[in-house]
């Protein structure tokens, strides 16, 4: 049968080849005409249509009987039954007859019995055969359900509406149209709407189980973004912790000088220089600056063995300085323990021996605005 999705609801229709050129939907109730390429395909469908001889689509009279409801087993089980009964009760009374109260009656038996057991047997098959035979054919041919009660029922064929009979006195029924015939018994009729209501159902049951399936794949979603929303913040900084934990050490650069401040002598970290020529160097969160020239800069490794005191109030004496490979950060620790500390936030009350102390021409306790902190050299 020919249907076509509503143009106004989307749900589907049927239609008939004998008027492409209008479709009632039975949903909305909406009446017009099909879509033009709809219309094309139901036009060209109709030229195959009649392109096939009427006689292919109709019945024979061995299938109109079984269209009919001609229930064609009960002669057919009468003639096994003639059949079998010669043989049954022949070989019944043969094997009575013969039989020896030993192992030997089982053969006896199998040679007496066995044509009438293989007709029952065959005929059995037939029978089963024939059954599914009947139902195949009521299910080809059985004409379209009416879509609303009191409608005519449509061609399986073309989709015509059929002809008004008396459903007591014909069972099929054919087409004025297409000339095919049609099964209206109210059994297959019946048979045929249950087949629309079970594939309407296993498709609800599909489209829910897919719904459901789309909303816990939502929740699933949901959940796993908000917790790598809260565990990629923590795992990134746990990485980073890692990765500078047990990044290996690197030997200090040589860009730190001693200068005069008002905290004593301290350890200054070299800056970039200003456009005018003139070198920046930083302690603590002060900067302090010098005209071009070369600076008797030293290493970190110098501080090594120096008493002095750090800006977080730390005093004693310096034992180990490092360079973090991965922060570029300078630091040192003082003999017995403590923090780890900047190495440009170590001051000295007097200048420790050996080194040349710096006097600014130029310092403030604010970062100047032209230049950021600078990163150590790595």
């Amino acid at each position: 049968m020919p249907a076509i999705s509503c143009p106004q609801c989307g749900a589907p229709t049927r239609v008939s080849l004998a008027s492409p050129d209008w479709m009632t939907c039975a949903g909305c109730r909406y009446a017009g005409a099909p879509e033009p390429k709809v219309r094309e395909g139901l036009y060209a469908a109709r030229q195959a249509l009649w392109a096939v001889d009427a006689r292919r689509r109709q019945l024979g009279w061995a299938q109109q009987r079984i269209g009919a409801g001609a229930r064609s087993g009960g002669g057919i089980g009468c003639l096994f039954a003639v059949l079998v009964a010669p043989f049954a009760g022949c070989g019944s009374l043969l094997f009575f007859t013969s039989r020896k109260g030993n192992s030997e009656d089982v053969g006896t038996a199998a040679f007496f019995l066995g044509p009438a057991i293989f007709i029952v047997l065959v005929g059995g098959l037939i029978m089963f055969a024939l059954k599914k035979t009947r139902a195949r054919v009521e299910q080809a041919c059985a004409a379209v359900p009416p879509a609303v009660p009191g409608a005519p029922p449509g061609c399986h064929v073309c989709g015509a509406d059929l002809p008004a009979v008396d459903l007591s006195r014909q069972a099929v029924v054919r087409c004025k149209y297409c000339q095919a015939d049609n099964v209206i018994r109210s059994d297959v009729m019946q048979g045929a709407v249950m087949a629309g209501v079970s594939a309407a159902d296993s498709l609800l049951a599909q489209v829910n189980a897919h719904a459901i399936g789309l909303v816990k794949h939502r929740r699933h979603s949901s959940w796993l973004l908000a917790a790598l929303a809260l565990v990629a913040p923590v795992a990134s900084c746990a990485g980073f912790v890692a990765v500078a934990a047990v990044a290996p050490d690197a030997e200090p650069t040589d860009d730190l000088v001693l200068v005069r401040t008002k905290d004593g002598a301290c350890v200054a970290r070299r800056g970039p220089a200003n456009p005018d020529g003139t070198q920046l160097f930083y302690y603590s969160r002060s900067w302090v600056s010098f005209p071009p020239g070369d600076l008797p800069t030293f290493r970190a490794k110098k501080l090594v063995g120096l008493r002095g005191k750090a800006s977080d109030g730390q005093t004693g004496k310096v034992k180990s300085v490092t360079r973090n490979a991965f922060m570029g950060g300078e630091t040192a620790r003082f003999e017995g323990g403590g923090l780890w500390f900047g190495v440009d936030s170590l001051c000295f009350d007097e200048p420790p021996e050996g080194f040349e102390v710096l006097e600014p021409t130029e310092s403030s306790e604010q970062l100047p605005s032209s230049s950021a902190k600078p990163k150590s050299s790595k």
